[in-house]
């Protein structure tokens, strides 16, 4: 049982701002919240997380996670630019001689959680992928992802029948276990172009599936020139749009895509890390936010810090003109990835409430001045230059304080990683 306290509050919620309330979690649920005092003094036996004045919150939510792409941030400095190595990765494995092989799988899935946890992301949706399946890979990123204590949705990325049979005894797998913490789901690799493989898909998918769509308009063509439609009005066709249909991508939509995603009721989770890197002008925030009724931002796993994230697309969407609020950003970090995610997991993810999942983080940078003169998005936009996460909490469990990581062999893993690099560069070569 913990008492977490002694900082500023933010729930998530319809009252979404405390200043002396308390967080009382027991087992995996969030008992009480109530003053400091009160809880000490009706549960004396509990440890106190001191949040030495800092922000206490709903850990963060990370949408679209590829896992082996971590690999990328140990490159030595200078060794080449991460837009080029993203290129030159994905040529190599292009090849199906070059597909991602079990240790480098493991070895990124490990950073990738250290990472995460680091940066308070507690929840995530890795969508993996290598051209020519590794039997079993899903089973080996769940078994890291277990060990170090994270909400997982996992999924491989089909584009042929070997994808698809990866998912299924991947869903197998987790109905074994039967565990809250990890869930599967069925997806379809960004060339969506393949008609027996959506049919398939869709029609095992128990109504949740991911898609990775193209990451530009240009991805469109195939499908415009073999059935006269664009990817999403295929999808769409083929019965593969629906409330529990995730897409991802820095894809270009149409008005025509817009309005079919928003009567599906499906979710579009908007990547802007990538797009950014490959010499995209905006990150196409603001076009979307407000022509979207559900949307989520994902890190593609090439960057850990979700404040940093939006950051970049604060300072992308105003050099391009657009007329844009940041509020929006925090809102799609928050609001926009807590109901999506909870949609997928079946439970309620994303707030601090009585019953819920203690899913917790702190961070230690609040800008406190009266409470009456500032927004909660005002609060939250002023952590994003300075906010370091220094307690991170998943369902109950915790899995860092003050860098300190019960489940994490810290050393070993960043140690696994570099060698996997190395590895990695030399088969880029």
């Amino acid at each position: 049982m913990y008492i977490i306290g002694n900082g500023t509050l933010f729930t998530g919620g319809s009252t979404p701002l405390v200043s002396e309330n308390a967080v009382l979690v027991d087992g995996t649920k969030i008992a009480a919240i109530a003053p400091v005092s009160e809880l000490k003094r009706s549960f004396p036996d509990a440890e106190f997380i001191d949040a030495e004045g800092g922000l206490i919150m709903p850990s963060l939510i990370d949408l679209s996670v590829k896992s082996r792409r971590t690999l990328f941030r140990t490159l030595p400095e200078g060794a080449m630019p991460a837009c080029e190595v993203h290129i030159r990765f994905s040529r190599c494995t292009a090849k199906e001689d070059n597909s991602l092989d079990p240790e480098l799988i493991v070895s990124g899935t490990y950073l990738a959680a250290l990472k995460m946890i680091k940066s308070g992301i507690t929840t995530v949706l890795d969508n993996h992928l290598s051209p020519k399946c590794v039997s079993g890979s899903l089973s080996s990123l769940a078994s890291v992802y277990r060990e170090c204590g994270l909400r997982v949705c996992l999924c491989y990325a089909a584009s042929c029948d070997d994808g698809i049979a990866e998912n299924s005894e991947f869903g197998a797998y987790c109905a074994s276990l039967d565990s809250p913490l990890l869930h599967g789901i069925y997806a379809l690799a960004r060339f969506v172009d393949n008609t027996t493989v959506i049919n398939t898909v869709t029609a095992s998918n128990g109504g949740k599936l991911f898609i990775d769509l193209p990451k530009s308009s240009f991805g469109g063509y195939d499908t415009l020139r073999k059935y006269g439609m664009r990817p999403v009005e295929l999808l769409d066709s083929l019965g593969a749009l629906g409330s529990g249909t995730v897409l991802a991508g820095g894809f270009d939509l149409t008005e025509q895509d817009i309005a079919l995603i928003n009567k599906r009721g499906a979710a579009y989770v908007l990547t802007p890390v990538l797009g950014l890197l490959i010499g995209h002008r905006n990150a196409n925030f603001s076009l979307l936010d407000k022509r979207l009724d559900r949307i989520g931002i994902g890190t593609d796993s090439l960057i850990g810090d979700q404040f940093e994230m939006l950051r970049d697309i604060v300072i992308a969407e105003r050099i391009s003109g657009r007329e844009f609020t940041t509020d929006a950003c925090i809102n799609a970090l928050i609001h926009g990835n807590a109901s999506i995610a909870s949609s997928l997991f079946g439970t309620t993810l994303g707030v601090i409430e009585v019953g819920g999942e203690a899913d917790i983080a702190i961070f230690d940078h609040c800008f406190c001045p009266s409470l009456d003169a500032v927004s909660i998005k005002r609060l939250m936009l002023s952590s994003l230059n300075a906010a370091s996460c220094t307690f991170t909490m998943c369902a109950g469990r915790v899995l860092m304080h003050k860098g300190d990581f019960p489940a994490i062999n810290k050393a070993a893993v960043i140690k696994r990683a570099e060698h996997a690099t190395d590895a990695l560069i030399k088969k880029m070569r």
